[in-house]
């Protein structure tokens, strides 16, 4: 079946691999995200107490 539009597309169900590409996409921007704020939290606490942070919960 040739896909001829977009909303086509859209109807058409997720293959496993594409859907373990999305996963593995959104754990990557998760990871990427969570660091820039552990990095921004650092930053902050130093500013504020002057001590080094050292531990944070993320969930």
């Amino acid at each position: 079946m040739k896909v001829k539009t977009l909303q086509d597309r859209e109807r058409q169900p997720l293959t496993k691999e594409e859907l373990l590409k999305r996963l593995k996409a959104s754990r990557q921007r998760k990871k990427e995200s969570v660091e820039m704020l552990k990095h921004i939290l650092k930053v902050e606490y130093k500013k504020r107490t002057g001590r080094e942070a050292t531990t944070f919960e993320v969930w």
